[in-house]
């Protein structure tokens, strides 16, 4: 995962990956976290599942 002021690009696969707005998303994510993310209607979300403790 990488990250900017504005967006986060997370990766998807080995040479794949996603960007999506921070805004969408909790401030508290981590480069290198892993993360369950779920996409509907244009919007990401971060699930809760065996990757992330809320």
């Amino acid at each position: 995962m990488a990250k900017t002021d504005t967006h986060i690009a997370i990766a998807t696969a080995a040479n794949s990956f996603v960007v999506v707005p921070r805004n969408d998303l909790p401030a508290n994510i981590e480069i290198g976290e892993r993360i369950s993310l779920r996409m509907q209607q244009g919007r990401a979300t971060i699930e809760d599942g065996p990757y992330r403790g809320r």
